[in-house]
């Protein structure tokens, strides 16, 4: 009975790493000057991007929340908290951890 009560307890932390809203890289880099910050993305938000804008002869990297659109260069999109740019690990890991720990017990 113990055992079943942990495994409840460890699907519940797991549900609740998944619905925390997604932290994403917000700013702005222009060759190998970068400013960011994290930013935890509104409701709703489930990916994080980069992408490239050229003014006149300038290319910048863009970091923000959000899928890519049309217009954005070089965009690529991810789904986990930081993903946009070299962030730690973050509570992502708990849904893991919590499915190692489950078929442990």
């Amino acid at each position: 009975q113990s055992n079943l009560r942990m495994k409840v307890v460890l699907l519940f932390l797991a549900l609740l790493g998944t619905c925390l809203a997604i932290k994403c890289k917000f700013g702005v880099g222009a060759g190998d000057k970068v400013v960011t910050v994290d930013k935890e993305c509104g409701d709703g938000v489930t990916k994080c991007k980069t992408f490239t804008t050229t003014v006149s002869t300038v290319k910048s990297t863009n970091y923000a929340c959000g899928d890519c659109t049309s217009g954005q260069d070089e965009c690529k999109d991810c789904s986990t908290d930081l993903c946009n740019g070299a962030g730690p690990l973050s509570y992502v890991l708990l849904p893991v951890m919590c499915a190692v720990a489950w078929f442990m017990l």
